[in-house]
Protein backbone atom coordinates (compact mmCIF):
# COMPACT_ATOMS: atom_id res chain seq x y z
CA UNK A 1 0.00 0.00 0.00
CA UNK A 2 0.85 3.76 -0.48
CA UNK A 3 1.68 6.61 1.65
CA UNK A 4 -1.79 8.74 0.81
CA UNK A 5 -4.20 5.86 0.45
CA UNK A 6 -7.49 6.26 1.83
CA UNK A 7 -8.86 3.35 3.46
CA UNK A 8 -12.38 2.53 4.75
CA UNK A 9 -11.48 0.37 8.03
CA UNK A 10 -14.90 -1.66 9.30
CA UNK A 11 -12.87 -2.85 12.30
CA UNK A 12 -10.88 0.34 13.69
CA UNK A 13 -9.51 -0.47 17.15
CA UNK A 14 -9.77 2.99 18.82
CA UNK A 15 -7.68 3.93 21.16
CA UNK A 16 -10.16 3.16 24.18
CA UNK A 17 -10.13 -1.10 22.72
CA UNK A 18 -13.61 0.12 21.53
CA UNK A 19 -14.15 -1.28 17.54
CA UNK A 20 -15.67 0.38 14.91
CA UNK A 21 -15.70 2.04 11.40
CA UNK A 22 -13.46 4.80 10.73
CA UNK A 23 -11.81 6.00 7.57
CA UNK A 24 -7.81 6.37 7.64
CA UNK A 25 -4.86 7.86 5.81
CA UNK A 26 -1.41 5.92 5.40
CA UNK A 27 1.07 8.44 5.75
CA UNK A 28 4.42 6.19 5.38
CA UNK A 29 4.97 2.54 2.27
CA UNK A 30 5.15 0.65 5.76
CA UNK A 31 8.35 -0.85 4.47
CA UNK A 32 10.56 -0.75 7.19
CA UNK A 33 8.61 0.53 9.96
CA UNK A 34 4.90 0.03 10.72
CA UNK A 35 2.16 1.57 8.60
CA UNK A 36 1.51 5.63 10.44
CA UNK A 37 -2.27 5.78 10.69
CA UNK A 38 -4.39 8.61 10.80
CA UNK A 39 -7.79 8.70 11.64
CA UNK A 40 -10.58 11.17 10.03
CA UNK A 41 -13.67 12.56 11.07
CA UNK A 42 -16.99 14.07 9.20
CA UNK A 43 -17.96 16.14 12.34
CA UNK A 44 -17.14 19.67 12.16
CA UNK A 45 -17.60 20.57 15.69
CA UNK A 46 -14.36 21.28 16.61
CA UNK A 47 -12.79 21.77 13.52
CA UNK A 48 -12.51 25.11 11.12
CA UNK A 49 -13.57 25.20 7.62
CA UNK A 50 -10.33 26.40 6.02
CA UNK A 51 -8.93 23.79 3.68
CA UNK A 52 -5.67 22.27 4.22
CA UNK A 53 -3.15 21.98 6.97
CA UNK A 54 -4.50 23.83 10.48
CA UNK A 55 -1.46 22.89 12.59
CA UNK A 56 -2.38 25.67 15.40
CA UNK A 57 -5.53 24.51 15.84
CA UNK A 58 -6.50 23.16 19.44
CA UNK A 59 -6.96 20.23 17.44
CA UNK A 60 -4.31 19.76 14.84
CA UNK A 61 -6.56 18.62 11.79
CA UNK A 62 -5.88 18.66 7.53
CA UNK A 63 -9.34 19.09 6.02
CA UNK A 64 -10.61 18.31 2.68
CA UNK A 65 -13.75 20.35 1.35
CA UNK A 66 -16.30 18.04 0.31
CA UNK A 67 -15.63 16.23 -2.85
CA UNK A 68 -11.87 16.46 -2.52
CA UNK A 69 -10.47 13.01 -3.03
CA UNK A 70 -13.56 11.36 -4.13
CA UNK A 71 -14.67 11.92 -0.58
CA UNK A 72 -18.37 12.29 0.18
CA UNK A 73 -18.39 14.42 2.81
CA UNK A 74 -16.32 17.36 4.84
CA UNK A 75 -13.33 15.52 5.87
CA UNK A 76 -10.70 16.47 8.33
CA UNK A 77 -7.33 14.23 8.68
CA UNK A 78 -6.59 14.19 12.95
CA UNK A 79 -3.34 15.05 13.10
CA UNK A 80 -3.25 14.82 17.13
CA UNK A 81 -2.69 11.02 17.21
CA UNK A 82 -2.01 8.35 15.52
CA UNK A 83 -1.71 4.78 15.37
CA UNK A 84 1.05 2.29 13.66
CA UNK A 85 -0.69 -0.79 11.83
CA UNK A 86 1.89 -3.40 11.18
CA UNK A 87 2.42 -4.56 7.87
CA UNK A 88 0.97 -8.10 8.49
CA UNK A 89 -2.20 -6.74 9.70
CA UNK A 90 -3.05 -4.40 7.24
CA UNK A 91 -2.44 -7.12 4.72
CA UNK A 92 -4.76 -9.15 6.27
CA UNK A 93 -7.16 -6.79 6.79
CA UNK A 94 -7.09 -5.75 3.13
CA UNK A 95 -7.53 -9.23 1.88
CA UNK A 96 -10.19 -10.68 4.73
CA UNK A 97 -12.26 -7.17 3.50
CA UNK A 98 -12.14 -4.76 6.64
CA UNK A 99 -9.85 -2.47 5.07
CA UNK A 100 -10.51 -1.74 1.76
CA UNK A 101 -8.84 1.20 -0.08
CA UNK A 102 -11.08 4.50 -1.10
CA UNK A 103 -9.00 6.14 -3.01
CA UNK A 104 -5.59 7.59 -3.01
CA UNK A 105 -4.52 11.19 -2.35
CA UNK A 106 -3.53 13.30 -4.90
CA UNK A 107 0.77 13.97 -4.94
CA UNK A 108 0.75 17.43 -4.13
CA UNK A 109 -2.40 17.05 -1.29
CA UNK A 110 -0.12 14.39 0.02
CA UNK A 111 2.77 16.53 0.77
CA UNK A 112 0.98 18.98 2.10
CA UNK A 113 -0.69 16.46 4.84
CA UNK A 114 2.87 15.10 5.11
CA UNK A 115 4.65 18.54 5.82
CA UNK A 116 1.66 19.41 8.08
CA UNK A 117 1.94 16.21 10.03
CA UNK A 118 5.38 16.97 10.48
CA UNK A 119 4.80 20.02 12.08
CA UNK A 120 2.24 18.54 14.63
CA UNK A 121 3.50 17.81 18.25
CA UNK A 122 2.63 14.36 18.61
Amino acid sequence: MTPGSVLFDTNFRFSDGTFGEKIIVLLNNGDNYPYIIAKTTSKPGRHLWTPWCQIKHRFPNFYLPQGCCHLNKHTWIQLGKYFEYDRSLLIQKHFDGTANIQDILPHQILIDLLNCALQSED
